[in-house]
């Protein structure tokens, strides 16, 4: 248990500690429902929620504390849509911004599938998962472990809120990207996070936002507290921008994607390894690490927006400092260009001609698998399941697909079908329990996966095995 050795005296809020916000000041707490989320992903070996931080007394004491309740079923799920749907890093975060705490209920309806919610959770999914938590947080009595560290979320709260609320974050925001409405802004402490950080958002049916991005704690002092730099400030500036600059993104997503893809098939194995694996997360993020850029030069000066412009090439986003020089523009014309939307096209254009100008890639015509579902390698998929979900980078050809392999190994197919993108081929399976499963998409003469303009993927292994029942 962490005791109040910090001299600090004890002021609880209900949900967390909350620094009293000024005028244009960020409300920054340590969010139960994020805790909670990223307690259960932990205990199912989540890549993204297991990070070693040496000395970290409270993730050593979560680990010992939760240990009884590693066969929960709710850990058991988090397991399987790792393995299945991919779900990890900001997935785990964006369905729990989305639900009322203590009940642990939706704030509004899940399905259809609101449009901040990551797309990875289906709704029938999210509801099973969520019904799962609300008994794990039960039977394992985790509002009494949350609320046995006051102290701790007060002092991480202090240090970061120190970090942030001198600079006009929100106002900057609401400015830059030309929001007409004011969102609530908050900003969550992702005890568990390690150095994820994830700009989750929630915006209700009707209109109203709620911008809450999670901070991840990546650095502990001798106590074994988290402590935040003068890197922290780039990084939650980072962060309330993606809520501003996704749904632009998808908005133009069209005009965009073709130039994204072009430039991501020049880097795709860099970006992969940062977890940015498809063309429209790189569009999302190219334009948010340049909107940092011009709010550093804005509150910093030249020289603190250099340093970062040289961050971002040397971390492989090359063209983006160029980017915030064409953000000039629209931060000089804002009569042309009152909000992101209107300058979208003019960045559009700027992307089309830095895409041309690239070196094609030998494979760069060649469509590309982004995830299957069940997850390749999958070793516990559930012998329920009855789709398997294939994304493809680009439009593939309608009705075209060769599944390819000895029927032993197979499962039984049918139905197969393409979504109105053509980009997601799902497929009827019947599975069986404890059985391997090995089949390529393509082989050999067998090329129906298809793009529009006729490029067949190349061949693509698949494998998963079954758990028993």
């Amino acid at each position: 248990m962490f005791v109040n050795q910090l001299g600090l005296g004890l002021l609880l809020v209900v949900g967390g500690w909350t620094a009293s916000p000024a005028s244009e000041a960020i409300a920054v707490s340590v969010d139960p429902r994020v805790e909670l989320f990223a307690t259960v992903f932990r205990l199912a070996g989540n890549s993204s929620y297991t990070q070693k931080i040496s000395g970290y007394r409270h993730a050593e004491e979560s680990a010992k504390y939760f240990a009884p309740f590693r066969e929960h079923e709710a850990v058991r799920l988090a397991r399987r849509l790792q393995s299945e749907r991919g779900i990890g890093f900001d997935a785990v975060p964006s369905l729990a911004v989305h639900l009322e705490w203590p009940a642990l209920t939706p704030r509004f309806a899940l399905d259809p599938r609101p449009a901040r919610l990551d797309r990875r959770w289906r709704p029938d999914e999210a509801k099973t998962f969520v019904a799962a938590v609300r008994d794990f947080s039960r039977v394992s009595d985790f509002a009494a472990f949350f609320a046995a560290r006051e102290v701790l979320h007060k002092e991480v709260v202090r240090r970061l809120s120190q970090r942030i609320n001198e600079r006009d974050i929100p106002g900057w925001c609401q400015g830059f990207f030309g929001s007409k409405s004011r969102p609530e802004f908050q900003l969550f402490v992702g005890l568990l996070n390690g150095s994820n950080n994830y700009g989750t958002s929630v915006t209700f049916p009707d209109g109203r936002r709620d911008i809450c991005p999670v901070i991840g704690t990546w650095r502990v002092d001798v106590m074994g507290i988290p402590m935040f730099d003068d890197t922290t400030l780039p990084i939650v500036v980072h962060e309330f921008c993606h809520p501003y600059v996704n749904p632009r993104v998808d908005e133009h997503g069209s005009g965009l994607d073709p130039s994204a893809q072009r430039i991501f098939a020049t880097c795709r194995e860099k970006m992969s390894r940062m977890a940015y694996t498809t063309a429209r997360i790189i569009m999302y993020e190219t334009i948010v690490r340049a909107s940092v850029i011009r709010y550093l030069r804005q509150v910093d000066g030249e020289s603190a927006a250099e340093r970062e412009s040289s961050a971002q090439e040397q971390r492989g986003f090359s063209w983006v400092p160029e980017l915030s020089r064409l953000l000039a523009t629209y931060e000089a014309d804002r009569t042309t260009y009152p909000d992101l939307s209107s300058f979208m096209p003019v960045i559009a254009a700027w992307f089309a001609g830095y895409a041309a100008a690239l070196p094609k890639p030998a494979d760069a015509g060649i469509p590309r698998v982004i995830s299957v579902s069940p997850t390749n390698g999958a070793r516990n998929v559930d012998p329920n399941r009855r789709e398997m979900v294939v994304e493809f980078d680009r439009p593939m050809r309608p009705g075209s697909w060769s599944i390819v392999g000895e029927p032993k190994e197979m499962p039984e197919f049918s139905a197969p079908r393409y979504d109105e993108s053509q980009t997601t081929f799902t497929v009827s399976v019947k599975l069986e329990p404890n059985k391997r499963y090995y089949f390529h998409l393509n082989q050999g003469a067998q090329q129906g996966f298809k793009s529009r303009d006729g490029s067949a993927l190349r061949s693509y292994e698949v494998t998963f095995k079954t758990a028993g029942r």
